[in-house]
């Protein structure tokens, strides 16, 4: 019985829609222990496997394009967070939320619940015949914590209130690939560059306003720093013991990031769409994917919030750059974030 869905109390909602473009349906509303539960079912179609797909994957670069595709190949490339929902005339506003796929080909140990949970369903006769020809691996469940008292025995559907979901706008990641050859700490032109963003089809604008080494262990070991970050951990209630761990294990994650006796190489842009741009270096790109890091963003705290052409100005570190080096770097902006809408369903 361990891992069967055994709920105290069911309403069976059993409708179907659409969502980010895929199918969907909104299953019921369980009650157990006195907490109420959403549960709702999509189809989340997997990319198609390249025709030779690798055995492992060689670089990071690799590694990265699958996950992108894979991204945007998800529902609605932009999560399944609900707002609130409007049920039969019932408000609703939810806490946590979690999901998974019903069947990850053997990978995960708690698929057979869920495997169970999606038979529950098909048992309380809920219409599934949308995800008929779908792999398993292509049907996700979600449950939602409802955070409302809920007269669950009393609900009763109606076709004057109806259903109103109202799914939060997310991220997606849009992958670019544009490599440019630019001057550390020199002038740089006001170019206006720009990307196709072949998901809206719209063309995205941005600004490469310099690359500059960044000092970050002077600005980490700094004793302004050190007091910011222990009065914002005294603010949360931890004691000395604790802070000193804590910035230990920050200072050892840094080091990761840009090793002790380096500066960083930062690259600082603006983007007209107030979207993250993510620039790497291509020899990481082409590196194996085991330990390093690239495309962090906003490592540095810039202290005026609009550049030269007006928009927010952001930074993207690339890495660790040797102290003594002069000349110029190739960067390749990779990806970016772009934020998506919310969305309302109306069943």
């Amino acid at each position: 019985r361990q891992g069967m869905l055994l709920p105290d109390k069911e309403f069976v909602i059993n409708k179907t829609f659409k969502v980010r473009g895929q199918d969907a349906v909104l299953a019921s509303i369980t009650m157990k222990n006195g907490k109420p539960r959403l549960w709702l079912l999509f189809r989340m179609p997997q990319p198609d496997p390249p025709e030779t797909a690798p055995s492992r994957y060689l670089t990071r670069r690799q590694l990265m394009e699958r996950g992108i595709k894979q991204s945007q190949a998800a529902i609605g490339q932009g999560g399944m967070l609900l707002d609130d929902a409007v049920i039969f005339g019932h408000k609703i506003r939810f806490g946590a939320f979690w999901g998974s796929m019903v069947m990850k080909t053997g990978q995960d140990t708690d698929e057979c619940s869920w495997y169970m949970k999606l038979q529950h369903f098909a048992e309380k006769n809920v219409d599934l015949s949308v995800f008929d020809g779908a792999p398993l691996s292509e049907i996700i469940i979600y449950t939602y914590e409802i955070v409302d008292e809920l007269p669950v025995t009393e609900m009763t559907p109606t076709d004057r209130d109806g259903i109103i979901l109202h799914f939060s706008g997310g991220v997606r990641l849009q992958h670019i690939g544009q490599v440019f050859d630019l001057p550390l700490d020199g002038p740089l032109s006001d170019q206006r560059r720009s990307f196709y963003d072949d998901i809206e089809g719209v063309e995205r604008y941005f600004y490469i306003n310099r690359l500059f080494r960044y000092d970050i262990w002077r600005e980490l070991e700094s004793e302004a720093a050190f007091i910011k970050y222990r009065d914002h951990l005294r603010q949360q209630g931890y004691g000395e013991k604790y802070i000193d761990l804590m910035r230990k294990m920050h200072l050892t994650s840094m080091e990761g990031m840009c090793p002790r006796g380096y500066d960083m190489a930062v690259v600082e842009y603006e983007t007209e769409d107030d979207i993250h741009l993510q620039f790497y270096d291509p020899a990481y790109l082409d590196g194996e994917p085991d330990k390093g890091q690239g495309g962090v963003q906003d490592v540095i705290d810039l202290n005026t919030e609009t550049g030269p052409h007006g928009y927010k100005r952001r930074t993207c570190a690339l890495g660790p750059l040797p102290k003594a080096f002069e000349g110029c770097l190739t960067v390749e902006l990779f990806s970016a974030l772009i934020p998506t809408a919310g969305e309302t369903v109306v069943i």
